[in-house]
């Protein structure tokens, strides 16, 4: 009468999720409790068959590794799909157990991939949309997982190939290292079912100190000997800033009274700690613990990929004194672990509360936290559980009633923060805006500057041009002797006559005599040019481009390198001419069509 409703309450409380357990007043409304015969009456929920995990692995491979996963996922109440404990292990009993599991773990090994079976698995996990959850062998004595070829397997199609290489390439960064030492076991444990919304009580008791109430008296003294140097030795400054913070312990180094008080000696096995000044102080703290008879070591150590190896294979190791050898022989190593925000972020954690829990063992609490087994407490019965629910049920509700009115309040200052900031905005607005403006006058104003700028220094250069030229000019005038052939602008008129000079005065004037008989005398020298010179003003006929036709136009400058600027009659203009390009109106030069 009692048996299936007691059972159905009890399975109801235990959901692994607490969304999916019943609330209080559900509990008390449950067949069980009622003053009616519970098998008469309707069980509230139906609650079918869910795993938690589907295990799914190469028996080659993985067969000791999932069992083990599964006897510890059942000793913690979590239920699993394995299919050693299936009766209908055919293809479709193995698809509908995917359907009917909430995560698709795949232990990751060498040949997983290869597995027709586990192929299809994965396939039904991809298609149902379950969460695909790795945990990844990478232990060379467990057929490892091989990070470089796991994609070299056949598959049914080139479809399903890429299917399942899609599927493990975006579960990789949150896959999780499969660990089989005691403390990292149980890690990977919790950190697998914490992912999947399960979160297991902690086994850890009430520790001595109160957090901010431990000194240096009360704590652990650890002398740590380690390397900075060599490849690995990143961990030493990790180690000593996570031991302290822990406010556990007070970690010494490099005191050689500090190491004779010493608690414990933390020693990290990188490359170079057994060389030097880091070897003596080792030889030497055995040396303390042979005469006292006691044992302070701890050891951490990288792994072989990181720096670290144990053996002769170690040529730190093998050069090492003989009673190093055996004092690495003697102590278990913690193997270091790399803080990460990956799949494997539990890791750290996990090696850091072990190394704690070696160095400086709490006075009470439980496991390995605690030097002693926790007090077993008296279980309540069922109706005490129920009234202690009742209370908290009711303090729940004041506290929910607070909450809202702390929540009205927090609504209230969020709406007036929300207008500061509107009116903030607005003002920010109105200050971008005169920003603006001012940017843009500053820029305008910079451009008129700039042109004036151009300007003016386009006039200086056309003044510049104009002196060279007067000067070319002068020049040619100090050159020119009685005899020289010349042109002049007869009584200062616009057009040149073909003449010599006769004389030149004192004043630096010229007597000429034209070619055509006339004679005059005291010519400004701005007034001749050599035979065949040119000057700003003077009408020419130019090769436009260097083309083959002459066309009309001015000289308005000639250039420092002898060519000269064209403004051509019918508008155009032409900088740069050569003078081989020019000839004066209605002359003839070779080549010229006739």
């Amino acid at each position: 009468m009692y048996r299936s409703p007691a059972q159905h309450l009890i399975r109801w409380c235990l959901k692994g999720r607490a969304s999916e357990r019943p609330s209080v007043t559900q509990i008390l409304a449950h067949p069980l409790l009622q003053e009616d015969d519970p098998s008469s009456l309707p069980l509230p929920v139906e609650l079918p068959m869910r795993y938690t995990f589907f295990i799914s692995h190469a028996q080659g491979d993985a067969a000791s590794t999932a069992k083990s996963v599964y006897s510890v996922c059942k000793t913690l109440g979590v239920d699993c799909w394995y299919d050693m404990e299936q009766a209908q292990l055919t293809l479709e009993g193995m698809r509908q157990g995917v359907r009917d599991s909430d995560v698709f773990l795949l232990i990751m090994t060498k040949s997983v991939l290869t597995r027709w079976f586990c192929q299809q698995e994965l396939l039904t996990a991809i298609d149902e949309g379950t969460p695909i959850q790795l945990l990844v062998e990478s232990d060379p004595r467990f057929f490892p997982f091989d990070e470089d070829k796991w994609r070299d397997f056949m598959a049914g199609s080139p479809e399903e190939h890429a299917a399942i290489v899609a599927a493990v390439e975006a579960a990789l960064p949150n896959a999780v290292q499969l660990r089989r030492r005691d403390y990292e076991a149980s890690a990977m444990m919790r950190e697998l079912l914490l992912r999947n919304g399960i979160a297991l009580p902690s086994t850890r008791g009430p520790t001595a100190e109160p957090p901010g109430l431990a000194t240096e008296a009360t704590m652990t003294t650890v002398y740590l000997i380690g390397n900075r140097h060599g490849r690995g030795g990143d961990m030493v400054d990790v180690i000593i800033h996570e031991v302290t913070a822990s406010e556990r312990a007070v970690v010494r180094k490099g005191d050689p009274q500090a190491l004779a008080d010493a608690d414990k000696v933390l020693v990290l096995l990188s490359e170079g700690v057994l060389q030097d000044a880091s070897l003596a102080e080792l030889m030497e703290v055995l040396a303390q613990d042979r005469a006292t008879n006691t044992d302070r070591i701890v050891m951490v150590c990288r792994t072989s990929s990181e720096g670290w190896v144990f053996g002769g294979a170690n040529p730190e190791v093998a050069a090492a004194p003989a009673e190093v050898q055996q004092a690495l022989n003697d102590h278990e190593a913690i193997t270091y672990r790399t803080p990460s925000e990956l799949g494997s972020r539990h890791e750290f954690p996990a090696m850091l509360n072990h190394l704690l829990d070696r160095l400086a063992p709490s006075s009470s609490g439980t496991g390995p936290a605690g030097g002693c087994a926790a007090p077993v407490a008296t279980v309540p019965t069922v109706r005490q559980q129920l009234e202690a629910a009742r209370q908290l049920t009711k303090l729940a509700e004041v506290e929910a009633a607070r909450a809202a009115e702390t929540a009205e309040a927090h609504k209230l200052a969020a709406e007036t923060a929300k207008a500061e900031a509107a009116r903030a905005a607005e003002t920010a607005k109105a200050h971008e805006l005169a920003a603006e403006t001012a940017k843009a006058h500053e820029l305008e104003v910079t451009k008129l500057a700039k042109a004036e700028a151009a300007a003016t220094a386009k006039a200086h250069e056309a003044e510049l041009e104009a002196l060279r030229v007067e000067l070319a000019a002068l020049q040619q005038a100090l050159t020119w002797r009685e005899g020289d052939k010349v042109e002049c602008r007869y009584k200062g008129r616009g057009k040149y006559y073909p003449g010599r000079i006769r004389r030149q005065n004192r004043d630096g004037t010229f007597d000429i005599d034209y070619d055509d008989g006339d004679k005059e005398m005291g010519v400004d020298k701005q007034l001749i040019k050599p035979v065949g010179a040119w000057r700003e003003g003077d009408k020419v006929e130019c090769r436009y481009k260097g083309r083959g036709e002459y066309y009309p136009g001015r000289i308005r400058r000639q250039n420092r390198d002898g060519t000269f600027d064209i403004d051509y009659d019918d508008g155009d203009k032409e900088m740069g001419v050569d003078k081989q390009l020019i000839k004066p109106v209605g002359a003839w030069r070779e080549g010229d069509k006739v």
